[in-house]
C-alpha cells in the first residue's frame, strides 16, 4: 500500500514513488491516492483534529483497513506518523520506500519508529 506525499504531488507531475515501484517489478501497488490528513502540524491540533481524521477517511483509512500483510509505504513524516496513529497498536508501521528497498536500513527505521510509539 503506498501513501504519497502531498509534496510529491506537488513537485512531480507523475506518481514517482508508484512509477518507481512498477519499474522494480512490483505489479500490485494499491495507492491510497489524496492527502493523508496530518499536513505537518495541522492534524495535531485540537480544533483540526476531526477535518484531519476526515481527510484521511477520503482514501488512506479504506486502504488501511483493508490491509493485509504487504507493506505501506509512506515517504512522508506527516503521512507515517498518520499511518501510525490510524492503525493504533495494530502491527502496522509505515516504511519510507528506501527502508523497502534497503532491509538493513528498514530494521534500523522500524527500531526508531517503536521508539517513537513509546512517547506520551
Amino acid at each position: 500500500m503506498l501513501q504519497t506525499h502531498c509534496h510529491e504531488y506537488a513537485t512531480f507531475t507523475s506518481h514517482r514513488p508508484a512509477d518507481l515501484l512498477h519499474r522494480l517489478g512490483v505489479t500490485n501497488v494499491d495507492e491510497a491516492e489524496g492527502c493523508c490528513g496530518l499536513a505537518g502540524n495541522f492534524g495535531f491540533e485540537t480544533q483540526h483534529y476531526d477535518t484531519s481524521i476526515a481527510v484521511a477517511d477520503l482514501a488512506l483509512t479504506p486502504r488501511l483497513h483493508h490491509f493485509d500483510a504487504r507493506p505501506v509505504i509512506a515517504d512522508g513524516f506527516s503521512c507515517a506518523t498518520q499511518i501510525d496513529h490510524l492503525t493504533g497498536d495494530q502491527d502496522t508501521h509505515a516504511l519510507h520506500l528506501a527502508e523497502l528497498l534497503d532491509p538493513n536500513a528498514g530494521a534500523q527505521s522500524t527500531a526508531r519508529l517503536l521508539d517513537r510509539a513509546q512517547l506520551p
